[in-house]
């Protein structure tokens, strides 16, 4: 569909308005001088009259200099946009030009193969199209914006008009040349060579030719008899002689009498360059254009090419053409012969086979879209089947463009495996293990003693037919080294690669192509690429119609023009069914892990946990994954919700025995400082113990413990955890986290741990944040499954039965018979009621701001004052004298205000944040929790 420009055209500036007289700028000042002299009555004040007319005056002058400015400064500024879009247009138009020309070539572009491009391709709606000739031609460009202004007409008259473009006819209108013979013979040449150009042979003839003076045509590819073409084509010059009818008529004659009435274009030209063009519906519209006479030997020189051409792609003739369709089912596969033999179709000789041990021992395939290449990689694989037993030959499919190609195929006992781009996870397993199947391969045939490449029998041969090689190495780059060794260690390994790419040329590189010695190249969009496969240019002139059509070259021999066989649903399932029931092939990798392993069913270890199954590809195994403490460190496993996390955690708990000692860190906050704090210390002091025995500490989402906290508990957890991670190795203590992220300061916890372990995260950002390689990110990676020191594991699962909950006891608060409370609480009221309640032997004393010691009942035997923060700020006093005899209780205060309190820096033990929860601080020092 034409896509038509818009250009948008600058407005001429316009006349400037003339700024009016200001006339009451000029009476102002006299008004007012007058008002003024009629108040002072001093002469002096009517000098000021003056300035109003002066001023007006001089305002008029400096408006008319200032527009006078503005004028030509918008002169100038459209006149370089006039410029500027005439250079637009300029450009436009030589870009419309060039197009045009490339899409219906003239008769100097078509000698001079600038259209070579369109040759034999031009689309069905311009295959009849014939320039007459270069001349004025209505342009797609279009002008916006001030278009009628007078000074633009000229601008757009000139955007109309595209000058030396390509004027085109439908040619089944019927073209007459008139002018002197010699002149007009020479100018329909050219229009016949269009013909040619546009249309191969076998949708166009020519039919009819005059007897002298067209010699040179007969050479042309499309001169035949056939009459099955779909545009039939004929030259007249003397219209007395009986001619067949086609659908195109082009004619020559010196004058308008002798004309056939089937010509509705007229062409007269009387000079070499110019001609003047005339048609039937409107006569006296004449229009002059530029002609490009073609010479005798310039166009037999052409018709040569064409046929060469024509020749080399098989089309020269019905004769010498393969059928336009071939079944498999048609073809024989049941030759005798090597097992790598198979037929791919047929030629205008017969059945087309290759071997890819006689002709190979690898095969490279080009084509483009649509041209047949997964039709053809489907009828090799299934003739390769077809002849062999699946333990004799293999196939491995590799389908990176959406794995539809081989889906059918799968149903052959002899595919071993089909790898596409939908399943990356899979496909990276699968071509690691292609480089243990060459070591594999190697070192088993070097223990059987088998040297000879045609008695590969222990093994089997392995065929990898791969669709898109271009599109596999742009996601595994790497692996084009592995094919060049599989390449050239192939032969004597029993394995072959089919490669199949839509442009060779920069993909398969030389010291791969060495060894591809069986060429195949459908249909191709330029002549680099047909040479690049299979040595000549043929396979960029191959019809669009019928897909299939290719040029087979087979070492010794000559290239083939063959039609690919088309496979059936119904042949797939004989050829399976004729193998149903015998020994399937080695496969090169193993299954994927399961995604669920229980721990019950892997081999326990004294020495170190069992964590689950490691999936080795490149070594084409699958080992217990282990994890010892001792030799690998404290671990981190960061994943996703619902990744697995928890499991794991537990799966290490279950574990522990007389070598390791688990200990799970509690959800309750208190216990978890405790534990911390007990570990911290023994990290620091380690004892003769941890040498015999070590303790794991395993602490499940440790990002949501720190989120329940606040940021001085969170930062004392890290500092903590940090203690444990960095000296607990010393003491046999060592960590195993669980988290979803690292979050909330953990980046630096998170250096501390020795290893991490990667399961499914929430986004391929958040799995490279937390140091994941981004090649190891899986979006659809199953629960339990992870990374691990760049080794994938399914880590091993368990069933998780609920914990049970159950946070610290704390005592409640006991008060001597002679002992002395001091209570600070955010509560005093409620707390004093309470406290009255459970000790009604006690006093308890309401500290009010104002209270001193004086107030003290001394004849009290257990004293307890209660007050809130602020109250024993002010009695300060009080305080001091008591706190050293006395028991201090403080409940629901800040950190800021405990240590106020308290005058301690020292860290009290983490308190639920819940009412009469409270610290009790002895007289020694020694600070236990207890309930108010």
């Amino acid at each position: 569909m034409t896509q038509h420009a818009q250009i948008r055209v600058p407005a001429p500036p316009g006349e400037p308005t003339r700024a009016p007289f200001p006339l009451m700028a000029s009476i102002a000042p006299v008004i007012a001088a007058v008002a003024i002299w009629a108040i002072t009555r001093s002469p002096y004040v009517l000098m000021f009259a003056i300035l109003g007319p002066v001023i007006a005056i001089a305002g008029m002058m400096d408006s008319r200099i200032s527009g006078s400015r503005t004028r030509r400064r918008q002169a100038r500024a459209y006149d370089e946009a006039i410029e500027e879009l005439a250079d637009r247009l300029d450009d436009h138009h030589s870009a419309e030009r060039e197009k045009r020309l490339t899409q219906t070539p003239t008769a100097r572009e078509v000698l001079d193969d600038g259209g070579r491009i369109m040759r034999w391709r031009s689309p069905d709606h311009r295959r009849g199209a014939v320039v007459l000739g270069l001349g004025d031609s209505p342009s797609t460009l279009s002008l916006t914006g001030a278009t009628e202004a007078p000074e633009n007409e000229e601008l757009v008259r000139q955007a109309a008009v595209i000058s030396e473009a390509p004027c085109t006819v439908d040619a089944s209108r019927g073209i007459a040349v008139l002018g002197p013979p010699v002149l007009a013979r020479a100018v329909c040449r050219g229009y016949v060579l269009q013909l040619c150009h546009a249309m191969d042979p076998r949708t166009m003839s020519i039919v009819s030719l005059p007897e002298t003076g067209w010699n040179w045509a007969r050479q042309l590819p499309h001169f035949t008899q056939a009459g099955e073409a779909a545009l039939t084509v004929r030259v007249v010059e003397d219209p007395t002689i009986a001619v067949p009818d086609a659908d195109v008529t082009l004619a020559v004659s010196d004058a308008i009498e002798t004309v056939p009435s089937r010509c509705a274009e007229l062409v007269s030209c009387d000079v070499a360059n110019s001609a003047a063009w005339q048609s039937a519906d409107d006569p006296a519209d004449a229009r002059e254009l530029m002609i490009h006479p073609v010479t005798a030997v310039a166009a037999e020189a052409y018709a040569r090419r064409l046929s060469a051409l024509a020749t080399d792609t098989g089309i020269m003739s019905a004769f010498d053409a393969p059928p336009d369709t071939v079944e498999w089912s048609e073809l024989s596969h049941s030759d005798s012969g090597a097992g790598t033999r198979a037929v791919l179709g047929r030629s205008s000789r017969g059945d087309v086979v290759v071997d890819l041990i006689e002709h190979g021992p690898h095969a490279v395939i080009g084509g483009t879209t649509g041209s047949g290449k997964s039709e053809l990689l489907s009828t090799w694989a299934l003739s390769l089947a077809a002849r062999n037993a699946p333990s004799e030959l293999a196939l491995l499919l590799v389908d990176f463009k959406g794995g539809a190609t081989f889906g059918p195929l799968q149903a052959l006992p002899h595919v071993v495996g089909v790898i596409t781009d939908l399943d990356p996870q899979g496909a990276t397993r699968a071509l690691e293990s292609l480089k243990a199947e060459v070591t594999y391969r190697e070192r088993t045939l070097r223990e059987q003693g088998e040297h000879d490449s045609a008695n590969v029998t222990s093994l089997g041969r392995l065929v990898i037919i791969v669709d898109e090689f271009a599109a596999m190495l742009d996601g595994f780059p790497e692996l084009h080294a592995l094919f060049v060794d599989i390449a050239a260690r192939g032969r004597s390994l029993g394995m072959h690669l089919v490669l199949c790419t839509q442009r060779p040329t920069g993909v398969v590189k030389d010291s791969l192509l060495a060894n591809c010695t069986l060429r195949v190249s459908l249909r191709v969009n330029n002549r680099s690429d047909s040479s690049a496969v299979v040595g000549v240019d043929s396979a960029a002139s191959l019809p669009v119609d019928p897909p299939g059509r290719s040029i087979v070259v087979v070492p010794d021999n000559e290239p083939m023009t063959v039609q690919i066989a088309r496979v059936r649903a119904e042949d797939i399932d004989a050829v399976a069914r004729a193998h149903a029931g015998e020994h399937t092939p080695r496969r090169p990798w193993l299954d994927p892990l399961p995604t669920t392993i229980p721990l019950g069913s892997l081999p326990r270890s004294a020495d170190a946990f069992i964590i689950g199954m490691s999936d080795l590809p490149r070594e084409q195994r699958q080992d217990v994954a282990q994890w010892s403490p001792s030799a690998h460190g404290s671990l981190l496993a960061l994943g996703a919700s619902r990744a697995g996390k928890s499991t794991f955690a537990r799966s290490i708990e279950e574990q522990a025995g007389e070598r390791w000692h688990v200990s799970v860190l509690s959800d309750d906050l208190e216990r978890v400082f405790d534990e911390l704090e007990r570990l911290a210390t023994q990290s620091e002091q380690p004892g003769q113990e941890s040498a015999r025995r070590g303790t794991v500490l395993v602490i499940d989402d440790l990002d949501a413990m720190l989120g329940r906290l606040g940021d001085d508990d969170a930062d004392h957890t890290i500092s903590l955890l940090s203690r444990v991670l960095r000296t607990g190795p010393r003491a046999g203590v060592w960590v195993l986290a669980t988290a979803q992220r690292l979050g909330r300061g953990m980046n630096s916890l998170g250096q501390l741990f020795d290893s991490t372990i990667m399961m499914r995260m929430a986004s391929r950002q958040e799995h490279i944040l937390a140091g994941g390689d981004s090649s190891t990110y899986a979006e659809n990676r199953p629960a339990g499954g992870a990374v691990w020191n760049g080794t994938v594991l399914q880590l091993a699962s368990v069933e998780l039965a609920p914990r049970p909950r159950d946070g610290l006891r704390a005592a409640l608060l006991d008060v001597a018979a002679t002992e002395t409370v001091l209570v600070c609480t955010a509560r005093p009221q409620q707390t004093a009621a309470r406290l009255r309640e459970r000790h009604p032997d006690a006093t308890v004393t309401m500290l009010t701001m104002g209270t001193s010691a004086a107030h003290r009942d001394e004849s009290a035997h257990q004293l307890i004052l209660v007050g809130d923060a602020d109250a024993w700020q002010t009695n300060w006093s009080l305080l001091a004298t008591l706190r050293p005899t006395s028991t201090l209780v403080v409940e629901s205060c800040s950190p800021g205000e405990y240590r106020a309190i308290t005058r301690s820096r020292a860290r009290p033990p983490y308190l639920h944040v819940q009412p009469g929860r409270a610290w009790r601080i002895a007289n020694d020092g020694v600070i236990t929790r207890c309930q108010l």
